[in-house]
Order: structure tokens, then C-alpha cells, then sequence
């Protein structure tokens, strides 16, 4: 683990703590136990939801520099809506345009997405990880998509880490 890594992970460590414990507490959680809207659940598939954006998560602590670990945080917003996308096409619920109001994905549907998506991944070390990315990115990327992908993780982070039982 990089030096820097270990820096800021002592720093966040009880942000860190407060994370682990509630992703331990609410391991079984659902979509529907975390107010994603029904639209949004996934159900009746062989995995767990958004499973494979759940994986991206998980390996975002192994990329070793900001920049790759922001793209791979933009690649988890593209990928929810994927996700949300193939579902629809399996069910048969084809939007009749990828604009239509059934098939939207605001930031008010992300964020609760968001908080089951980092509740499942079991990686707590993200609240520090996110700490360097806010630090170390410079802050004309903060200003797009990237910008507002990273904000909305650490706005769901911090959602599992303040969240009561």
C-alpha cells in the first residue's frame, strides 16, 4: 500500500470505522431497503444488482494513481446506467427513447444506488481513497462529469457512514 494511501487512511480512520461498521451492519441491505425506487431494484436476476458495477467498486483501491481512479469512478456511473439499461431490454421495458421520463436516471435515483452499491462493495478504505482523489486531481476535472461523479460518491459515502440501524 503506498505510503500516501496509508496517510490518508489514518487520517479518515474514523470516518473508515463508522463506514465499516454500517456496511457491516446492513450487508443484507436491498435496493428497496435503501430507497433506490422500484423502477430501479433489478430484481429477478441470477446475481445480485448491479453486480458487475459492485466489482468495479471493489477494485478501485488496486489502481495506484488518482487520475485512473477517477476514470474508473466515472466508468461506475456510465455502468449503473448500463446496468439499468440491459435490465430494461431483458424485461422487455424498451424505452421508446433513451430521453423518456421511464427510463431516466436522475441524481436523486444515483444516490441511493450510489450508498447500496458502496454498502455491498465491503471497501470502507474508499473514504480515504476519495480523499486523495478530491486532493490530488486537479480541479479542471473537478468541474465536469468527473467533478460531479466524484461528489456523488462521497455524498453516498458519507451517507453509509452517518446511516443508523
Amino acid at each position: 500500500m503506498p505510503m500516501l494511501t496509508v496517510v490518508y487512511r489514518c487520517v479518515k480512520y474514523s470516518e473508515e470505522v463508522s463506514t465499516a461498521d454500517n456496511m457491516c451492519r446492513h450487508v443484507n441491505a436491498t435496493p428497496h431497503d435503501l430507497s433506490v425506487r422500484k423502477k430501479f431494484w433489478l430484481n429477478e436476476q441470477q446475481h445480485a444488482p448491479y453486480g458487475e458495477v459492485i466489482d468495479k467498486v471493489r477494485g478501485l483501491p488496486q489502481l495506484k494513481c488518482p487520475g485512473p481512479k477517477l476514470d474508473s469512478l466515472v466508468e461506475v456511473f456510465r455502468d449503473i446506467i448500463l446496468c439499468i439499461d440491459n435490465y430494461n431490454k431483458l424485461q422487455g421495458m424498451h424505452a421508446q427513447s433513451p430521453s423518456s421520463s421511464d427510463s431516466a436516471v436522475g441524481v436523486d435515483d444515483i444516490l441511493p444506488i450510489l450508498s447500496y452499491i458502496i454498502i455491498r462493495s465491503a471497501r470502507p478504505e474508499l473514504v480515504a481513497e476519495c480523499a486523495i482523489m478530491e486532493e490530488f486531481i486537479h480541479e479542471n476535472f473537478l468541474m465536469g462529469e468527473e467533478g460531479f461523479c466524484l461528489t456523488s460518491f462521497n455524498t453516498a459515502l458519507r451517507f453509509v457512514a452517518n446511516m443508523s440501524s
